[in-house]
């Protein structure tokens, strides 16, 4: 007889059921034990996409810092090339290019005025010795400048004795 029978035949007596259950059901701890492991595991997932996530926002940053860099440093070479292109039209640029050549360790330039329009310029130096003076001239002239030593007057100093003079350039 089916199980189902005998419950139906005692509930039909009067006869009231006791609460044994002769089903076997597997236990529900197993259940429980893989419901907390998808639990942790979502929560792992969700800490690696927040990382994720913090990563990616740091590796933009410095994606816009090094572009920022980029464009600082095309906007310097261009400077730098737009400096280079004034300086090389700059009137005034061979003057200075011939100065610096004639310049020695022997003489000081203490002062440079320049007149780009009239091509007249007027050096003040300090040299040890007339010599040097009148050398540093000669080295003009032999660049092509007109250089007269215009006035030289001696003055002592710390060192000794020392020359201060006055070239005039016209070039």
């Amino acid at each position: 007889m089916k199980l189902e029978t005998l419950t139906s035949l005692f509930e039909c007596n009067g006869v009231r059921r006791s609460g044994i259950d002769f089903v076997v059901r597997p236990p529900a701890w197993p259940l429980w034990i893989v419901l907390a492991a998808l639990a942790l595991a979502g929560s792992w997932l969700a800490a690696e996409a927040l990382s994720l996530k913090e990563e990616e926002a740091a590796v933009a940053l410095a994606e816009s810092r090094l572009d920022a860099r980029r464009e600082l440093a095309a906007k310097r070479r261009k400077a730098s090339a737009d400096a280079r292109r004034e300086a090389d039209t700059d009137p005034v640029r061979p003057l200075l290019d011939t100065i610096g050549a004639a310049w020695r360790d022997d003489v000081a330039l203490m002062r440079l005025e320049v007149d780009p329009a009239g091509k007249r310029a007027r050096t003040e130096l300090k040299a040890k010795r007339l010599a040097a003076a009148f050398a540093f001239a000669e080295r003009l002239e032999k660049a092509g400048i007109v250089a007269n030593l215009a006035e030289h007057k001696t003055e002592p100093g710390a060192a000794g004795t020392q020359v201060a003079a006055t070239v005039e350039l016209r070039w």
